[in-house]
């Protein structure tokens, strides 16, 4: 397995270290999510990833048995789209649903805390309290099926295609993070000024786990963090190629409220007032228009590349020139603008 670059390559945060909120482990992941960027996360205990790839295999080879449904307005179940499968898992207490064993149930565990942990070291440069955000996140205990998903999926790459395949476009996820384990078939790959780089290469799939911010988080902090711009990709060549992953999608609660003024102090807001992600896809809404409204668990049911603009009301309203094709917004007291003579129309 050839070694990532040493000039590129991030650096490797202990699970412990980030979960004790150690200033090394949360600077490490507060300077990849400035960037756009991937963290690496190590787990100590191999037995956790064994058992969700054991579990993944498993579950997505019988996923035929386990159609897709919505249980209380959330998906749960698989559902197929060309060359790529998703099995959809939730928690509830102390059980996934579908049902998948203890393997897929202790990756579950592992990856929420992975990714809670490094949403708490992200709210330090926000000056704001970390319960700001982990409050909106699913209860302790989980009383409710879970809003976080965590999701198997499956790429095939069909054989004897000599160019790299995308089986999964460029996108950004509907989340506050997500903590994806480094699959044994690299693919993941995530702009990086850009460049499409792969971050999977070279790590191992026992115990690394790429952590990036999602969308809800770029939002909240007015892109002082941004959203990963990443895709997946294969390369068949002479054999079919499959690819396994599990990425760990951490959401809010279908109930929770967003705090007002996104939740981060008035010094932050100035900080990043007006600041918008230049690295999201042309063509694709401002994920800012997505949360105009305070129900943030409504926006969950939206993917990455479907997010929808919502309409905002304005207050004045603007006139258009018909010869200039300029748009001016007129003054609170302003009388009408008069309209311009020989405006082209009949």
């Amino acid at each position: 397995m050839a070694a990532p670059d040493a000039a590129s390559a991030p650096k490797i945060i202990p699970f412990a270290a980030l979960e004790a909120g150690d200033a090394d482990a949360c600077a490490a992941v507060v300077e990849a999510w400035k960037a756009g960027v991937a963290c690496v996360v190590r787990l100590a205990d191999r037995a956790v990833l064994r058992g969700l790839w054991k579990g993944s295999a498993a579950g997505l080879a019988t996923a035929d048995t386990w159609p897709l449904e919505r249980l209380g307005g959330l998906e749960v179940g698989h559902r197929q789209h060309g060359a790529r499968d998703f099995l959809e898992t939730r928690a509830i207490c102390d059980e996934v649903r579908p049902p998948l064993g203890d393997g897929v149930r202790c990756a579950f565990d592992h990856l929420e805390r992975c990714a809670r942990a490094a949403l708490k070291a992200a709210c330090g440069p926000l000056g704001a309290a970390p319960e700001t955000l982990l409050n909106l996140l699913d209860e302790p205990g989980r009383p409710k099926l879970s809003a976080s998903v965590l999701r198997l999926c499956r790429y095939v790459a069909p054989a004897g295609e000599p160019r790299k395949r995308v089986c999964f476009g460029a996108h950004t996820d509907t989340t506050f993070c997500t903590a994806a384990p480094c699959a044994a078939t690299p693919g993941l790959e995530v702009l990086d000024h850009g460049t499409w780089t792969s971050p999977e290469r070279g790590r191992d799939s026992g115990t690394d786990v790429l952590v990036f911010c999602g969308e809800f988080l770029q939002v909240l902090s007015k892109s002082f963090y941004e959203a990963a711009v990443h895709r997946v990709a294969l390369t068949a060549g002479a054999a079919e190629s499959v690819r396994y992953s599990a990425p760990f999608l951490l959401r809010a609660r279908r109930d929770a409220t967003r705090p007002r003024g996104g939740g981060c102090p008035r010094t932050c807001r100035r900080r990043t007032a007006g600041v918008t992600s230049p690295r999201l896809p042309r063509g694709r809404a401002e994920t800012s228009e997505a949360f105009a409204e305070d129900d943030v668990g409504r926006i969950n049911g939206l993917t990455g590349r479907r997010t929808k603009r919502t309409t905002r009301t304005r207050t004045r309203p603007r006139t258009e020139n018909r010869r200039t094709r300029r748009t001016t917004v007129p003054a609170p007291n302003a009388p009408p603008l008069a309209r311009a003579p020989n405006c082209g129309r009949s």
